[in-house]
């Protein structure tokens, strides 16, 4: 079992799948966990998005491990 502190991004080790996604404009489900804070109105190429699909769309993060996340101050 891998522990990290709540300072670790636990999802930048993740696989990602998701109910679809917009391969055409770059809006994969991986950038929903790559750490970049941008988006629409900024650059929607940065952030996921389905191709249309709207109620039910939805994105999984599976990891090889269990991974036990505590928090420090």
């Amino acid at each position: 079992m891998l522990t990290v502190t709540a300072q670790t991004d636990v999802a930048l080790s993740a696989t990602v799948t998701d109910s679809s996604e917009n391969a055409s404009t770059g809006q994969l489900g991986i950038k929903a966990i790559d750490g970049v804070i941008d988006g629409y109105p900024g650059d929607f190429t940065k952030e996921w998005a389905t191709r249309g699909q709207l109620a039910g769309a939805w994105i999984q993060l599976n990891w090889r491990s269990p991974a036990q996340v505590t928090h420090t101050d």
